[in-house]
């Protein structure tokens, strides 16, 4: 990928009285200089002043206050910092932003609130986020992820589940997936939120990285996406993270209030968080979002996501990964635990579709009394169709106990 951050240093003695007149002067030099990039001035005094070109839609980079090592008596440091984007880099970010801005009202579509307007309370949701491309407006999810939806709605009766749509969207009547919708409107305690990435940022140690868009020129920008708003959700609001392909099988009531998932005997899972809005949770999310955007690649599928979770659990275990998976199971880690295989994970990624009934026996005997959700693995199975007039795999047999609206209204195929 073709990007760089220039960064050019310039100094400018005066005295205070007649300041603004050099640094007027070295902005203007600068700008010239580099009309066709966008210019970011960081003085000495924390006054930041943008000098953008009108011909340039790329956002600067965050602010970084100076040093005062940095300063010298009598003299003023500049620091002009600009990306330097190619064109094609500008076209992708103008293409893919479309997903998440709604250019104009959609006939017949009824949105739903923002959740800055409507925000849940503190602690005690289940959230889902959905952050698929969807810029004709209308509502879709399919009968797996309203599955998902439904069995957390069952199993926790007295909380909240909120699906948060990235890309916003409305209700519209008539269309094909209607009754899938209609069934999660019977709950009383599901709710839909649109969520715009730039307004949901404000006020977070994010706020001035989300502007730079940075995060559109990334091969797996959905994914990337998905991960920065789930840590961002949990570190305004707390409660439990899920993704959209888990069934529930029991109520959450008994997690711990800050966890990570194990997927394997030594790797660390971001489908399922869970934290607090205060006190530890609080302070181990701020870590874990500062992580995602302070040490962003946007050419990693797992980096800031996965990763991020590993390296923040990794210093506040004060021990070298994976060494410290033994230390944080059998107890908490400065507020912090790791859960067990069994509890998210029981499945091989394998083993949830397969229709062989020994394969099935061995699957169902791997869900145990800790097992508070299963983990099914959509990124690897999405495009494999289950036929419900099929034999009965593991995935169909715990469907029809634990999302039977759902399953009995998908029709001939459970997609």
């Amino acid at each position: 990928m073709n990007h760089s951050v220039k960064v050019l240093r310039y100094a400018v003695s005066s005295f205070r009285k007649i300041l603004i007149v050099p640094i007027i002067i070295t902005i203007l030099l600068v700008t010239l200089l580099h009309k066709k990039d966008d210019i970011y001035v960081i003085l000495s005094s924390n006054k930041y002043f943008n000098v953008q070109n009108d011909s340039k839609v790329i956002p600067n980079e965050s602010q970084r206050k100076i040093e005062p090592k940095e300063i010298q008596p009598k003299l003023i440091s500049i620091e002009f910092r600009y990306l330097n984007y190619t064109k094609a880099q500008v076209e992708k970010i103008k293409r893919d932003k479309k997903c998440y801005e709604l250019e104009k009202p959609v006939e017949n579509v009824q949105f739903i609130d923002d959740i800055e307007i409507s925000p849940p309370k503190p602690d005690t949701s289940i959230f889902f986020i959905a952050t698929s491309c969807m810029n004709d407006g209308q509502f879709t999810l399919n009968a797996r992820e309203t599955c998902a939806i439904e069995s957390a709605a069952t199993q926790n009766p007295n909380r909240d589940v909120y699906v948060l749509f990235v890309s916003p969207v409305g209700f519209t009547p008539n269309k094909s997936n209607s009754s899938l919708i209609g069934i999660l409107k019977s709950f009383r305690n599901v709710h839909f939120r649109n969520l715009n990435i730039y307004d949901f940022s404000k006020n977070t140690p994010a706020e001035q990285w989300v502007t730079r868009d940075q995060i559109f020129l990334s091969p797996y920008f959905k994914t990337q996406m998905s991960d920065y708003i789930r840590f961002l959700t949990l570190y305004k609001f707390g409660g439990i993270y899920f993704d959209m392909d888990f069934i529930m099988i029991k109520s959450v009531d008994e997690l711990p209030p800050n966890f990570m998932p194990l997927e394997k005997s030594d790797k660390i899972n971001a489908s399922v968080l869970g934290f607090a809005s205060n006190g530890t949770g609080h302070n181990i999310m701020d870590m874990i979002l500062r992580e995602c955007i302070e040490k962003y690649d946007p050419n990693s599928w797992s980096h800031n996501g996965p990763g991020a979770l590993r390296r923040v659990a990794q210093r506040i275990c004060k021990a070298e990964y994976p060494k410290m998976i033994k230390r944080m199971l059998p107890e908490f880690c400065e507020g912090l635990k790791i859960m067990p295989q069994v509890e998210f994970f029981p499945l091989n990624p394998d083993e949830h579709i397969n229709k062989d009934p020994q394969i099935v026996k061995q699957a169902l005997k791997k869900v145990t009394d800790q097992t508070v959700a299963i983990h099914l693995w959509s990124s690897l199975t999405r495009e494999i169709d289950i036929l419900k007039s099929e034999p009965d795999s593991f995935y169909t047999i715990m469907s029809k106990k634990f999302c039977p609206k759902s399953f009995g209204a998908s029709g001939l195929h459970f997609n």
